[in-house]
Order: structure tokens, then sequence, then C-alpha cells
């Protein structure tokens, strides 16, 4: 409130002077970039809600901007699954649940650990093993199968849901033993 009635600190713990009318007239509603950028990668619903009432508001009530246009923003997420215990890396910028394809290369086998310093989501169970892994460190993690349709789909993909903005997630290939 203070800031968006650019009140200094005292002005606003006290009651406003009955002749005053800085209360009356507050500044046009907007959004900072920061928080501009983040809704455009993340929600791309609000954003067509917003620009909806930003369309419906009189004019000089709402400024700046709603969402930025993003190229290739349902590009689906692919990873590949290189030779065993060589980790490939993905960043999911959003909190909400993504779609990630899982390309297994020749040399990579059938078995895979999903790890993340963070606890994570795998499809709709929650991942909370911590393990420590030799190059990573203490990480949450969950082994899958490639082969089994129960956990991955015909086409390699997998849900996987981040617990923070910016979640780094690991794929490392399994060693067998014959």
């Amino acid at each position: 409130v203070r800031r968006l009635f650019s009140l200094q600190p005292p002005a606003l713990a006290s009651p406003a002077p009955e002749t005053s009318r800085a209360l009356d007239f507050p500044p046009p509603f907007g959004f900072s970039d920061a928080w501009v950028h983040r809704l455009g990668r993340c929600a791309r619903e609000a954003c067509s809600e917003l620009s909806a009432l930003r369309a419906n508001a009189p004019f000089g009530q709402f400024e700046g901007e709603t969402c930025a246009p993003i190229p290739d923003a349902d590009a689906p997420m692919t990873v590949a699954i290189e030779r065993p215990e060589s980790p490939t890396s993905l960043t999911l910028s959003c909190e909400t649940q993504t779609r990630v394809s899982l390309l297994r290369r020749a040399d990579a086998g059938s078995l895979v650990t999903i790890a993340s310093p963070q606890p994570f989501q795998f499809g709709s169970q929650r991942v909370s093993r911590q393990g420590r892994n030799p190059q990573l460190g203490r990480i949450y993690e969950r082994v899958t199968d490639l082969n089994d349709p129960a956990e991955v789909a015909r086409d390699g993909g997998i849900l996987l849901t981040p617990t923070v903005e910016g979640q780094v997630f690991y794929f490392v290939s399994l060693r067998r033993r014959d």
C-alpha cells in the first residue's frame, strides 16, 4: 500500500488530513517487469484473463504490459539419456506439471535415476527419497524403468512437477549388472 500510493512510513501510520486528496487518485495499476516475465512463462491462462481485464478497464487505469509473447512456449521438453553415469540436466522454469520426453541413446540402459536438489513430483507421486550421488551430492531421487508402461508413456514421456522456480533435474542412466 505504501509503495502503491507513494506514502512514507509516518504518513501511512497516521490518518490522512481531511483536506488531503492523496488517497483519492491512486496511480494506474500495472505490474513489474519481473512479474510480467514470470507470468508469461508460467501461466498462459492468466495472461489471457489479464488481457481481457485490461481491455475492459477505463483508459489510463491499467498501464504496463501484462504478458510478453514467448516463442515456442508450448514446445515439448526433451532430454537425451546418454551412456551410464553421464548425467544430463534440465531446468524447469515454472512450478507446474511439465511433460518431458526421454530420448534413450543406444548405449544408455533402461533404468534411469531422475534426481534434483529439491523434492519434486513424478507423475502423481511425491518424491521424498533422499540419496547421495558422487557427482551431484545430496539429492532427491526416483529410479524409473523406461520399459515400464506404468511409469513411462509409449513415446518416452513422463510428467514432472518442480517445487521451486528454476529447479534443475538430472537424468542418469544406471549401469546394468549382468
